[in-house]
């Protein structure tokens, strides 16, 4: 079956330590978010058939209750926002869930493994059940004056997070979740022919990989650069092979 009847009519029992819902503006001040700030989250929507989709997205506060999604309009994030107006946008700092979802929750259709999510509590969206945090909002303006991306002006519907865990600083961290957002944007900029930018990103990665070997050897987080550095490689062969072909 398809759609919705994939996913539970219930919610599961919220996890020990998270806390419900609670004010948005008093969420927005506990985890000192700023206006204009790019924060990169996962957004997950429904598509018009009833899939669940997820992809890693900034998102900007502009008001108390309001943000902005800026989705490439080639994306299926993009016609999902358009199309149901609304979405979830899943926080987390696990380098790990941000690569799942955008390279690994493909079956072999590549359909997104549903099984990954729970229905959002105040909008009609699913949500990541291995979130730290969830921020529901509604879809109210779509500004369409840029060619590459749309602007989803966005109400705040609910914010629920759980209790922070605090970790030591890992550069790691870091360097797998900018690698993974890069690797993304690759292929479209090459699509494009944007080639200067897709060279940047892509050197970037490169040298990620190379950091993360050094300062976390033999983790998940090294062999999460490992195949992402070789998709990107790959996504530059077939390139190559495509522009071959034209001439």
């Amino acid at each position: 079956m398809a759609g919705h009847s994939y996913l539970p009519l219930r919610l599961p029992r919220l996890s020990e330590g998270r806390v419900g819902p609670i004010e948005i503006k008093d969420y927005v001040t506990e985890l000192s978010l700023e206006r204009g700030h790019i924060y990169e989250v996962i957004v997950s929507t429904f598509t018009e058939d009833g899939r669940a989709t997820a992809a890693p997205m900034g998102i900007t506060f502009v008001e108390d209750q309001s943000i902005v999604v800026r989705p490439f309009k080639t994306s299926l994030t993009f016609r999902n926002l358009r199309a149901r107006r609304c979405g979830v946008a899943n926080i987390t700092l696990d380098p790990s869930l941000f690569y799942a979802a955008a390279f690994k929750w493909m079956d072999k259709k590549g359909e997104i493994l549903l099984d990954r999510f729970e229905r959002a509590r105040r909008v009609d969206a699913p949500r990541i059940t291995l979130a730290d945090g969830y921020i529901e909002f509604t879809v109210d303006q779509v500004i369409d004056e840029s060619v590459e991306r749309g602007d989803f002006i966005c109400s705040i519907r609910m914010a629920e997070g759980r209790t922070a865990i605090v970790k030591p600083y890992s550069r790691s961290t870091f360097a797998t979740i900018e690698s993974v957002i890069h690797a993304t944007r690759v292929p479209e900029y090459l699509s494009r022919g944007w080639t200067e930018r897709a060279t940047r990103l892509s050197e970037l990665i490169e040298y990620y990989g190379d950091l993360v070997a050094r300062v976390s050897p033999n983790s998940q987080y090294e062999q999460i650069l490992r195949e992402i550095v070789s998709y990107v490689r790959g996504t530059w062969r077939k390139n190559e092979g495509s522009s071959a072909e034209s001439i």
